[in-house]
């Protein structure tokens, strides 16, 4: 009977041993090396205080002191500049005893240009440090406007898109439409008022469809009924030439940050009883620009 206590004792130890023995952290015992913890970023700068991005360095054996690893920067576009369009350090004290650290870039707001994207490359001095896997970070930074669809309601102004005469009115330069949102849609505006063609014209009566993941808009081709010399013509704007295309829709894009819209349309004559092809006044779509 004292066998087998002894036995059984002797058997639950080791099990308990190995227990333990695998729950031990595995440690890499060979060269701190060091690098960045992704190889692209982008840094979309809002119109907002202290916008900063983050981008992580790991190390795969902590430093036994703090140690400091020196940063090229180096801009990719014409103009952009270390201390501009951003602040990065060129260097960063890696802490001793820890696996990762951050090099914090600010982003400034007001120096970049809408629409406009700045790059620019950090890259790990391999002189002070062992380089494992990225040893460089290419960074994308741009002006960053979130889409709030109240901006683009209200009077806008729009371009003289060079418009043909229609009917012998003179096309008319800047002028002026009205915008409201669409009761019971998302991220959709009626538009009143384009393409005057004589003074005191309604003009067009259109919807703006936004598209916030693409930075997109849709306009459906729209119709308008005038009368010339006595008679009903029918009018369409749309987004192609060619009569096989005259129920295109229109497209463009939107600037969240200047609360701009810009698309381009043609102009087209149609039966105004069956709405048959009749011949455009433009034979390449022209570009609006509606500006609040």
């Amino acid at each position: 009977m004292k066998k087998l206590y002894i036995l059984i004792t002797a058997t639950v130890a080791a099990l308990l041993f190995a227990t333990d023995c695998a729950n031990d952290p595995i440690t890499y015992d060979g060269t701190t090396r060091v690098s960045f913890a992704t190889a692209t970023a982008s840094f979309q700068v809002k119109d907002e205080p202290n916008q900063t991005l983050t981008i992580p360095l790991t190390t795969t054996v902590p430093f036994a002191e703090a140690t400091t690893i020196k940063l090229k920067v180096t801009p990719g576009e014409a103009g952009t500049e270390n201390g501009v369009q951003f602040q990065c350090p060129e260097s960063i004290v890696f802490p001793a005893g820890v696996y990762s650290a951050n090099v914090v870039v600010d982003g400034y707001y007001d120096h970049l240009v809408t629409g406009q994207k700045y790059t620019f490359t950090l890259a790990l001095d391999s002189t002070v440090v062992t380089i494992q896997g990225s040893n460089t970070v290419a960074i994308d930074l741009a002006r960053f406007c979130p889409f709030v669809i109240t901006n683009f309601v209200g009077t806008g102004a729009v371009n003289d898109p060079a418009m043909p005469n229609v009917f012998g009115n003179p096309a008319y330069g800047s002028y002026e439409v009205l915008t409201s949102t669409k009761p019971g849609a998302n991220n959709t505006l009626n538009l009143n008022g384009m393409c005057l063609s004589e003074s005191g014209d309604p003009g067009w009566d259109m919807t703006i469809e936004f598209n916030e993941e693409m930075g997109t808009v849709t306009i459906p081709a729209s119709d308008l009924f005038l009368v010339n010399a006595g008679q009903i013509v029918m009018m369409r704007l749309v987004g192609a030439t060619g009569s096989a295309n005259v129920n295109r829709p229109l497209a463009g894009t939107y600037n969240a940050c200047e609360k701009k819209i810009t698309f381009s349309g043609a102009l087209v004559a149609c039966n105004p009883t069956g709405g048959a092809y009749l011949g455009y006044f433009t034979t390449t779509p022209v570009e609006f620009t509606i500006t609040f």
